[in-house]
């Protein structure tokens, strides 16, 4: 086979596995109820095009905002004007009573995102390791349910996911050969990251430190320990110019070129371009000093935990696609030997940075806060598979390993279907309340699921304890009572896995003493609370409900 013909085969197997995702992130779309967060963006997006203006909050970057609110906006909805930001959302998405259609429409707004960071793991993996490694870690990216779940929501994360090693590959070939249109490629790239999230402001310096100090690393050991400090940083003054400058020019583009003041800086009597990055970024590190309620193993904490995040990685990860992860991550080490180049290493330098940087936060608030770090992994996973795959020795038991290892992933994620955001692989024993919950596993999305169950079963009276930001007031049963926390109830009970664990707000554990009737989808457990005296088993439907 022709070189060509393999390179157009590869790019079309990989279109046809990126066209697989998007259509498995779509059918996702009518199955779940809006989820916390969701409301916010939408809100903040369309004040960003309808009213030329960001002002709820500087926390969040526009560019994930304005796409989410896009179609909606196309679509002819538009402000209402509300101060609450999560009321505004609300409203939108409640215009017109087409609530499906109005948050089918926000979600189509993170798509973009999953095309690009597809399109970001098929390219650089072809560029360092081939046609068919690059076609195994698109595999890989596509099939990963967390990648998935978070691109199929009107949220920020995947926009992270997809524009970080987008402003890490630039790196690399800057750093390769910094000329005046990488040097503008790169300055592009920091601006879109820190658009898509205020963190890139420190995430993406500190993973260009790593990668640099690699660079200078195994280049000085190349050369015998001289030479390495002259490519430290290439392309010198000219070249850091036109990143800076076109940085900074994308980044004032994302605020539509607006001059602002605040209180916070100057004592608000200057008004200046980007303030609203410091703004953010002073937020974010005030949000952080706080902590964020969180669970972990049966804890609860404000500051969270130093592990938490490699514990989630470990449960909410394909167990297959770790286990290649840590082939291709071996593989890399070893071909350290024969030539020590820094370009096979810049994703797992970039996945270790993130992770890294992110054992150091208090806001522990579940895997979506290092999804980019399935970017970089995929890549390696996808060299680890093809080099297993070719190895030169045990051809055959490693051939067995790769397919079986292949398998096992697409029946993971095949049967967990719609359900990729509360997935969690063979670790968690299939209860995975007990390690974690936040917005892995109970973020608000399973509310339609829990009506659809009460009028299955005929049960026309339930006391809800609901986790999310939907306005229930208008999807209720007409029998659906909001539970007061620490106030003990009879008959049925819906509980969300965040009330029963005293995430945030406490007085919902008691219901935790009973045996659940029924799961709800993958985060809400019904239960059936006998009066005093009774039999703790529960009545048949019919009979309850009278």
């Amino acid at each position: 086979m022709s070189t060509a013909l393999r390179s157009r085969l590869g790019a079309a197997l990989a279109g046809l596995l990126v066209v697989l995702g998007l259509a498995r992130i779509a059918a996702t779309y009518t199955v779940f109820s809006q989820t916390v967060d969701e409301p916010a963006h939408l809100a903040a997006g369309m004040e960003w095009l309808d009213l030329g203006r960001f002002t709820y909050e500087a926390k969040h970057p526009p560019l994930p905002r304005v796409l989410i609110a896009l179609g909606p906006y196309l679509d002819g909805l538009r402000s209402h004007g509300e101060r609450k930001i999560v009321v505004e959302g609300n409203r939108i998405l409640e215009d017109r009573g087409t609530y499906l259609r109005n948050l089918t429409l926000a979600r189509l707004g993170v798509l973009p995102f999953f095309l690009i960071g597809a399109l970001a793991v098929w390219g650089w993996t072809r560029r360092l390791y081939g046609e068919a490694a690059a076609v195994a870690a698109t595999a890989l990216f596509t099939f990963l349910p967390p990648i998935l779940a978070h691109s199929g929501l009107a949220t920020t994360d995947m926009a992270l996911a997809a524009m970080l090693p987008v402003a890490l590959l630039m790196l690399t070939l800057w750093l390769e050969r910094p000329t005046p249109g990488r040097s503008a490629l790169l300055g592009a790239a920091f601006g879109l990251a820190v658009l898509s999230k205020i963190s890139a402001v420190v995430l993406v310096p500190v993973c260009a430190v790593a990668i640099i100090a690699c660079k200078w690393f195994l280049e000085r050991r190349e050369q015998g320990g001289r030479g390495g400090r002259r490519t430290l940083l290439p392309g010198g003054a000219r070249s850091l110019a036109i990143v800076a400058v076109v940085a900074f020019v994308v980044l004032w583009a994302g605020y539509r070129f607006a001059l602002t003041s605040h209180p916070k800086f100057f004592g608000g009597r200057v008004s200046l371009p980007l303030l609203e990055v410091l703004l953010g970024f002073y937020q974010l590190q005030e949000h952080n000093e706080q902590g964020h309620p969180a669970f972990l193993l049966g804890q609860l904490s404000q500051k969270g935990w130093w592990y938490f995040f490699p514990v989630t990685l470990a449960v909410k990860t394909p167990l297959p696609f770790l286990v290649l992860s840590v082939a291709g991550l071996m593989m890399l080490v070893r071909s350290l030997r024969a030539r020590p180049d820094w370009r096979p290493l810049v994703p797992l330098v970039g996945a270790a940075a993130v992770l890294a940087l992110s054992m150091t936060s208090n806001i522990n608030n579940g895997v979506r806060h290092v999804l980019a770090v399935y970017s970089f992994l995929a890549i390696v996973a996808g060299y680890g598979a093809v080099a297993a795959w070719n190895a030169a020795t045990s051809r055959v038991p490693a051939r067995a390993a790769v397919a079986g290892l292949a398998l096992w992933l697409g029946i993971s994620t095949v049967r967990v279907r719609p359900d990729y955001l509360s997935y969690f692989n063979e670790l968690a024993l299939g209860r995975p309340e007990r390690i974690v919950v936040n917005t892995d596993l109970c973020w608000g999305q399973d509310y339609f699921r829990l009506v659809d169950a009460l009028r299955a079963r005929g049960i026309d009276s339930a006391w809800v304890a609901y986790h999310g930001s939907l306005d229930v007031a208008r999807h209720s049963l007409p029998g659906m009572r909001t539970l007061p926390p620490r106030e003990r109830v009879t008959g049925w009970v819906a509980a969300s896995a965040r009330e029963l664990k005293g995430v945030r707000h406490q007085g919902w554990e008691w219901i935790d003493g009973y045996t659940p009737v029924a799961r709800v989808g993958q985060s809400i457990w019904l239960y059936y609370v006998p009066p005093d005296g009774e039999r703790l088993a529960a009545p048949s439907s019919q009979a309850a409900s009278k």
